[in-house]
C-alpha cells in the first residue's frame, strides 16, 4: 500500500514544488495533521477532527492532560484514516511556555513500520 501527502509545513523540493511525502513520512504528516485540526478543518464531514480544540480553552492542569490523551485515543481508534496500533502517546504540558507537546508512537499494519511523530500546540489560557 502506497500513502500520500504533502508536507504539512509547505517544504518546496528542488522544482520549487510543496514536497511530497511518501509512505512513512507521509503518515507522520498525516498524524501531526490530524491532531492539530480543528472540527471544521475536514471538507465534507466538519464533525470530524478537531479532538483537542476544546481543551486548549482550559488552563492546564493534570484533569486536562488526561481528558486530552482520552481524546486522541478515541480519535485515533474510531476516525484516523489508517489502521494504527498505538504503542506511545505522550502529552506533556509546558507551563512556562503554555504549550502542550505531544508524541506518538504508532505500527502500522499497512507499510508494516512504526512511525513517529511530535507536535507543540499552544493553549489558550
Amino acid at each position: 500500500m502506497a500513502v500520500y501527502d504533502l508536507d504539512i509545513l509547505g517544504s518546496l523540493d528542488s522544482n520549487g514544488q510543496v514536497k511530497e511525502l511518501y509512505d512513512k513520512e507521509a503518515i507522520e504528516n498525516s498524524i501531526i495533521v490530524w491532531i492539530t485540526s480543528y472540527n471544521t478543518d475536514i471538507l465534507r464531514n466538519p464533525g470530524r477532527g478537531g479532538y483537542l480544540t476544546s481543551y486548549l480553552s482550559k488552563p492546564i492542569s493534570d484533569t486536562v492532560q488526561a481528558l486530552m490523551r482520552e481524546a486522541l485515543i478515541d480519535g485515533f481508534n474510531q476516525d484516523y484514516n489508517l489502521v494504527l496500533q498505538l504503542k506511545q502517546l505522550i502529552i506533556t504540558p509546558d507551563y512556562e511556555n503554555k504549550t502542550w507537546n505531544i508524541f506518538v508512537e504508532a505500527y502500522i499494519p499497512d507499510i508494516k513500520d512504526t512511525v513517529q511523530a511530535s507536535t507543540t500546540l499552544n493553549n489558550l489560557v
